[in-house]
């Protein structure tokens, strides 16, 4: 028997089938493809999500201190802190004009690290990891929560999370910068700010402490050295146990009548070997670091004219340290003195 070939109609007909196969099946490898297009897109969303979480669990086990850091209702999460070089460092949630990311700041630099982020939030507890807390001084621990979301809207929200312990340790206090007339009133000022600025430090422990040499240094390369004040004072450097010690330049008013400050009778008074304390107090900010004489920092902080209720900002009032033992970098460890200054007193 002759074998036939292959009609023109089983052609077409074949050629249908394979149409009707290829269009049923295109849509389920468009899917496939979709699918596979998401997947990618969320396991690299999630990747750098974990990098960013991974960075700020290293860093704030590492942390010396935590500067400042938003409220648990603030899903702008912005935390501050203190490496063990001193150095400020930050995490937060910000814009590159286009999303919001995941932020980690060094030297005053932004780098991104995850994102978009639809949230950034830091909850912060005492040391029981149970009761929240907003005083810097008492964190000791950190949960951080962040929402991702997908710049194109092809994947559901993401929330990750992580939980870091502190590994702060208490410091131990000997003496502290307690008191800081760096903006006196402004009718009182005369010719010279410094006239009327001082810096009070308060002995802290059970005995003596001898701070001849010591220095006392600004934000920037202002450096004096502190000596005993003869003129006003008997000349000892040597602050008693749980005392107070009054420093000043060398051009004071503090003491002369007319003065708006009682000195206290017992305090030690001191000065700096200058006409100006570090080159005069400023007054919006500045740093005021106190070392030993081997230059071993004993006490430090940073303070601006937004601490306290601005009485302490050139309306009289000094401003005052409530706790020797709650960290000096604390703002919330500082407030105006209600009676505009007490140099040598307890606050």
């Amino acid at each position: 028997m002759k074998n036939k070939g292959v009609t023109l109609l089983e052609m077409i007909l074949v050629v249908a089938i394979i149409g009707v196969i290829f269009i049923a099946i295109v849509p389920f490898f468009y899917t496939i493809n979709q699918s596979w297009g998401v997947a990618e897109r969320k396991s690299a969303l999630l990747q750098n999500a974990r990098i960013g979480l991974d960075k700020i669990n290293r860093e704030l086990k590492e942390a010396k201190s935590i500067v400042s850091v938003t409220t648990a209702s603030d899903i702008n999460g912005h935390l501050v802190y203190s490496d063990q070089s001193n150095n400020q460092k930050e995490f937060l949630r910000y814009t590159d004009g286009t999303n919001y990311l995941l932020g980690y700041v060094e030297n005053q630099v932004t780098y991104p690290l995850a994102g978009p982020l639809d949230s950034l939030i830091f909850t912060c507890y005492q040391a029981d990891a149970v009761t929240q807390t907003i005083n810097n001084s008492e964190i000791r621990n950190i949960k951080i929560e962040m929402i991702l979301s997908d710049d194109q809207n092809k994947i559901s929200p993401q929330t990750l999370s992580t939980y870091v312990s502190l590994r702060i340790e208490p410091s131990v206090i000997t003496l502290v910068i307690n008191e800081i007339m760096y903006n006196p009133e402004d009718s009182i000022q005369g010719n010279e700010d410094n006239t009327y600025e001082y810096i009070e430090l308060y002995n802290n422990t059970d005995t003596a402490i001898d701070v001849a040499g010591w220095i006392v240094q600004g934000s920037g390369s202002e450096t004096d050295i502190i000596v005993g004040d003869a003129v006003n004072g008997t000349g000892t450097t040597l602050i008693p146990a749980f005392g107070y010690a009054l420093i000043t330049d060398t051009d004071t008013k503090i003491y002369d009548q007319g003065s708006p400050f009682t000195v206290a009778a017992a305090a030690i008074k001191l000065q700096v070997n200058d006409t100006k304390i570090i080159s005069g107090l400023n007054n919006a900010s500045d740093t005021i670091t106190l070392s030993d004489s081997t230059q071993t920092e004993v006490d430090s902080v940073t303070y601006f004219d937004t601490w306290g209720q601005g009485a302490s900002d050139g309306n009289g009032s000094s401003l005052e340290r409530i706790s020797a033992t709650a960290p000096s970098y604390d703002s919330n460890n500082w407030e105006d003195s209600v009676l505009n200054g007490t140099p040598g007193f307890a606050n």
